[in-house]
């Protein structure tokens, strides 16, 4: 489920392992609510300030490669009101990081060659 025809989005993974993990531990817990807590996290984390400081000072073109899934992540960059040049998700890569699709992915839509780039 982590690549190519099989991959999942996170929202169908995160629903699969907490739906297994209730049934498992024959939990009485909600399912629906646990998952809305932590995708209203996602969409809207608190950010270190020296992380926003960091962004803010860059005079480098800024890509994001992150495992969470587009509209989740868009909405967490737009919440924290983070400029970057590019995202590129999971999602878009149909693969998960570490595997080397996302990043050869990013590599790809900025046209640059592994030497070129900074990966922090």
């Amino acid at each position: 489920m982590s690549a190519g025809p099989s991959f999942a989005t996170q929202r169908a993974l995160e629903r699969q392992s907490l739906r297994e993990t209730i049934q498992r531990f024959r939990s009485a817990t909600d399912e629906e609510t646990l998952s809305r807590q932590m995708f209203a996290y996602w969409r809207q984390p608190t950010l270190f300030q020296e992380a926003t400081a960091f962004l803010g000072e860059i005079a480098l073109p800024v890509c994001i490669v992150s495992n969470i899934d587009r509209a989740d992540f868009e909405e967490a960059i737009s919440h924290n009101d983070i400029g970057v040049d590019l995202i590129v998700t999971s999602e878009d890569a149909r693969a998960y990081k570490p595997r080397p699709e996302p990043f050869r992915l990013a590599l790809g839509w900025l046209g640059l060659q592994p030497s070129q780039v900074l990966h922090i």
